[in-house]
């Protein structure tokens, strides 16, 4: 739920990923491809992304819907904002770039997954984290979450539709 700097009115959409659920996407996403994380929250992705390997990050305070045109990247890992997850998708699927997206496991209804990316459904593959993250809330690690997660893939042509991790 990683906030942005266009408004979205909900206040409780300034979560972080933190760096333990940034390393289960390494046996996935090369180290070498260029990363492009557009929402900014606290700005630690970046750090976190390096920590883990991956170089090559974006990773601005800035707003995503119009400055993704500005980058040059292979990939987009991400925890979108969930109170605008519909136009995230959206504008993801016309960006048309490989891309994984940390969401609740309610966001992979096959409905919602249809009426966004209609007759590329099957471009979309999982990630299932073998346990609950645990979100950074003002810095801090929270202790709870109430929801399961996973990574929901576009076009990364993983060896399985769903993997768990």
């Amino acid at each position: 739920m990683a906030s942005f700097t266009l408004t979205t009115g909900e206040k409780n959409d300034d979560y972080e990923t933190p760096e333990e659920a940034f390393e289960l996407l390494l046996p996935y996403i090369d180290t070498s491809n260029v990363i492009y994380e557009p929402f900014y929250c606290e700005g630690k992705a970046k750090e976190f992304l390096n920590n883990i390997g991956y170089k090559n990050v974006i990773h601005e305070n800035e707003d995503f819907y119009v400055n993704w045109e500005h980058y040059k990247f292979d990939v987009i890992i991400t925890n979108p904002p969930y109170s605008c997850k519909v136009q995230v998708f959206k504008e993801l699927y016309k960006i048309g770039k490989p891309f994984a997206l940390l969401v609740p496991v309610s966001t992979i209804s096959k409905l919602f997954l249809k009426k966004i990316f209609g007759k590329d459904i099957d471009k979309i593959q999982l990630i299932i984290p073998n346990k609950r993250i645990h979100f950074i809330k003002n810095g801090e690690q929270t202790s709870r979450n109430w929801f399961d997660t996973v990574f929901l893939c576009y076009k990364l042509n993983l060896d399985k539709d769903i993997t768990f991790c």
